[in-house]
């Protein structure tokens, strides 16, 4: 049973008008100590209940390595997206922090979620609001090889009641959609220019792909909250440089640069009865192509990426034809190379 406080500081103050005065800093310290002893012996807290309840009690996995015991909290938001798609999470202290990817299994299906602000920090426990990422978003490393995949939380700007709610994420008015992530070493290309490709070209990020459509990256901000990166998008149109089996927008910029023009490596002429080779220098996939194959001339493949053999079968009857020798990139681009058929004499 707790205190009466307020019965104390009338017994407190009568004994000090009947001369058996205390001085006020003893009267506080008294209090300070009794209140921390019923904070520390006898305060229950939300935390304490629904922590030892299955309805509420969790397995979560922090950012896909870490496990730890949540206890999930009833609430409601003032925003309709947030009032589906955000749940409140408590922890033990020190947990979890702002960008933490959270994933909890519900209803037999692991669903991610991201720690939307810095949590509240309570008594004994941490509370942390959580957005349910929708959808992944794939970026490329620095070397331009390695995919990283972001889970994100996605919504309507539209939806938003006012620009000063806006303006806390760092968006700008001409951006329709927002999108979280986690803010680490890797999506800051969305904010810093970290360097450039080879071929000259900026590896900062400005154009994404969700579920299939492209948008541009109109605004950002990763300060407001630190760990946690806020994008301002404006949908836009997929272009043949777009990666769609990986997902990734724009993927000629962000990897080892692709050849220039012309740069199919081999001889221009091919002598009836011989074999030439051929190779691109790139990283990427490459697909050969050669017109009249097998007619005029085979096509072979080396089996190692960026290279190939052209064959031509020995009758003098094709001397002065033409071939066109192309290589086709994964990134959509391609090259050509026009090859004559000559004699030896």
């Amino acid at each position: 049973m707790g205190i009466d406080y307020a019965l104390l500081n009338t017994i407190k103050a009568n004994y000090s008008n009947n001369n058996m005065a205390e001085d006020k800093a003893s009267i506080i310290a008294d209090l300070q100590s009794t209140m921390q002893n019923e904070l520390t012996n006898n305060f229950i807290s939300d935390f304490d209940v629904k922590i030892g309840m299955p309805k509420y009690r969790r397995t979560a996995i922090v950012n896909f390595t870490r496990e730890i015991v949540i206890a999930l909290k009833d609430e409601r938001f003032k925003e309709a997206v947030y009032d589906s798609l955000a749940v409140s999470m408590y922890t033990y202290p020190g947990e979890c922090k702002t960008g933490d990817y959270i994933t909890i299994k519900e209803r037999n299906e692991d669903v991610t979620y991201l720690v939307r602000a810095k949590p509240d920090q309570r008594i004994n426990h941490d509370k942390a609001m959580l957005l349910n990422c929708q959808f992944n978003l794939n970026i490329l490393d620095d070397n331009g090889m390695t995919v990283r995949k972001y889970p994100i939380f996605f919504q309507d700007n539209k939806s938003r009641p006012g620009i000063s709610e806006r303006s806390e994420t760092g968006v700008t008015e001409k951006s329709t959609f927002q999108a979280y992530l986690r803010h680490d070493e890797y999506s800051r290309r969305f904010v810093d220019v970290t360097g450039t490709t080879a071929a000259g070209k900026s590896n900062k990020i400005s154009r994404i792909l969700v579920n299939g459509l492209a948008y541009d990256v109109v605004g950002s901000d990763p300060v407001s909250m630190r760990g946690l990166l806020t994008l301002g998008l404006e949908l836009s149109n997929k272009t043949p440089n777009d990666n769609l089996e990986l997902g990734i927008a724009d993927y000629y910029n962000n990897v080892t640069p692709t050849p220039s023009e012309n740069l199919i490596l081999g001889d221009a002429d091919l002598w009836i009865g011989d074999t030439n080779n051929y190779n691109i220098v790139t990283n990427n996939t490459v697909t050969w192509g050669l017109t009249d194959n097998s007619v005029i001339a085979t096509l072979g493949l080396t089996g190692i990426n960026g290279k190939c053999t052209v064959s031509c079968i020995s009758n003098t009857a094709l001397i002065g034809k033409i071939l066109t020798l192309t290589a086709i990139l994964n990134t959509g681009t391609k090259y050509t190379k026009i090859i004559t058929i000559t004699s030896r004499i």
